[in-house]
């Protein structure tokens, strides 16, 4: 999708993931299309549309299918609508069950994402790991393409090569790439990025938008420093060299709140293509995250649901020798995921859940401080054995695992820790 006059193009895919793994950014730009405009009932990325203009159902719902019956849900406090995607008002439970996911992203994907557009004026791709490459093909497709920002991949062992030849036909086209991350990167893939003339900002002791922070400080107004705190604070990684010094730059309880009031309002609209884009939006135009309309009531429905997640998690939650683990069947993987490790005793917490569409499960994890192991990489090599993929920080990490293999990967990584 293209708009005269612009220099970037705009793509909008992914799946969500129930916030257990890290949505890549992708932000690209290239110069305007000198084509006509093209009117179209709908849009493909990679290749023709599948359904015409007058289809009446996607192939995977049954038009006869049943209707009608009646569900009765307990819930403290009060709502005066049904309509989660809303930015006024108090949505009912369970109202957001009559939709499938398509987008997802964490508060230091899309603060990064903040970041570039405010820099550069870049358009964003957010994706899931299982979609990451695919976006990354169809975007090196792009003859007019001049230059590509890709942040916080979280590489794994499957893609690797693929991703470094990628880098390189790019390069030999003269396109201008900056890759950031702050997952591990193999050493053999970290030079050959380096020796193609890509640039490669990597520190995998600070998150990424600290690093988009650092790297493009002198084109970022004076607010970046504290959407960059407010990432450090939602990734955990504030009390790394340089996320804690842009924390101690302002009143801690201020980003604390903020942070938190982002990190619910992304979480609860990971369904919401248009309000993640207009996150990215109002956190480039040097906006707080409590300015956003709703933000506070927003977020205190998602602290209400995390509340409820506790009796969840001590009635779900199995235990081994060195981890617990519980399957969160209606519930986030990554809001279940902290109370299976506070709650299970062991230095490490994970908590899956079986995806609607696909054959795999969204995996997260969590160690305690006092785990010693590196999870993402560890999980990186299991992940890949499991015939999935995966990987993160030394403390926080997350995998795509297949639905046949979760038990069999679980009792590796306990075997492992």
């Amino acid at each position: 999708m293209r708009s005269s006059g612009a220099e970037t193009c705009r793509q909008n895919i992914g799946r969500a993931c129930a916030g257990t793994l890290a949505a890549a950014l992708i932000a690209c730009a290239s110069q305007a299309s000198s084509q006509g405009v093209i009117k179209s009932h709908g849009i493909s990325t990679f290749g023709n549309l599948k359904y015409s203009s007058d289809f009446s159902h996607l192939d995977y719902v049954n038009p006869d299918a049943p209707k009608g019956g009646e569900i009765a849900v307990w819930v403290s406090g009060t709502f005066d609508s049904m309509n989660p995607y809303s930015r006024k008002g108090r949505a009912g439970a369970l109202s957001s069950v009559f939709f499938e996911s398509l987008l997802s992203g964490t508060a230091d994907e899309i603060s990064a994402a903040a970041l570039l557009r405010a820099a550069f004026g870049a358009e964003v791709v957010l994706v899931d790991y299982p979609e990451q490459m695919d976006a990354l093909r169809g975007i090196a497709a792009d003859a007019s393409l001049k230059a590509l920002y890709i942040c916080d991949l979280g590489l794994n062992k499957r893609h690797e090569a693929e991703f470094a030849e990628i880098l390189e036909a790019l390069r030999r086209r003269r396109v201008a790439v900056t890759y950031i991350d702050h997952h591990d990167i193999n050493p053999r893939i970290a030079a050959r990025i380096a020796k193609c003339g890509a640039r490669l900002i990597h520190d995998v002791n600070e998150c990424a938008t600290v690093q988009v922070y650092g790297a493009f400080r002198r084109r970022l107004p004076d607010h970046a420093a504290f959407v960059a705190a407010c990432a450090a604070v939602t990734d955990y990684m504030d009390d790394r060299p340089a996320g804690s010094r842009l924390l101690q730059m302002y009143d801690r309880q201020f980003v604390l709140i903020n942070a938190t009031v982002l990190t619910y309002c992304i979480t609860g609209h990971q369904k919401d293509a248009d309000y993640l884009e207009g996150l990215v939006d109002h956190l480039a135009a040097s906006r707080y995250p409590f300015e956003l309309d709703g933000s506070f009531e927003f977020a205190r429905t998602q602290m209400a649901k995390l509340a409820e997640m506790v009796t969840r998690v001590r009635q779900d939650m199995r235990r081994m020798s060195s981890l617990g683990y519980m399957e969160a069947t209606d519930l986030s993987p990554g809001g279940a995921v902290n109370f299976v490790l506070g709650l299970s005793g062991r230095d490490v917490g994970l908590a899956y859940r079986m995806r609607k569409d696909s054959d795999d499960c969204a995996v997260s994890i969590r160690g305690s401080p006092g785990c010693r192991t590196h999870l993402g990489r560890l999980v990186n090599r299991l992940a890949l054995e499991a015939g999935g993929s995966g990987g993160g920080h030394d403390k926080a990490c997350g995998a795509s695992i297949p639905k046949k293999s979760i038990r069999p990967f679980i009792r590796a990584l306990n075997k492992a820790l």
